[in-house]
């Protein structure tokens, strides 16, 4: 989806895209204390993303994410 967030926000003609991925669970999972989705996959994810010269961030918790877009930090969340 990072991927998808990108291109299609490139293709918008948004140059340098920054992207916020939300976390799952409360509070981003707080390291494993409510799930570990964060942990397993949605962490690697932005790792490699970034790997790939993507302008991502996260997780971020969920109920924050959207003022953080609106604010302008993020292109999309």
């Amino acid at each position: 989806m990072i991927h998808l967030a990108d291109k299609a926000l490139k293709d918008l003609g948004i140059k340098h895209p920054k992207i916020g991925v939300a976390g799952l669970n409360p509070h981003a999972g707080e390291g494993g204390l409510f799930g570990n989705e964060e942990l397993k996959e949605i962490i690697p994810a932005i790792k490699q993303a970034k790997k790939e010269n993507i302008t991502v961030d996260g997780p971020v918790p969920p109920d924050t994410i959207f003022s953080k877009v609106i604010g302008g930090q993020y292109d999309i969340g």
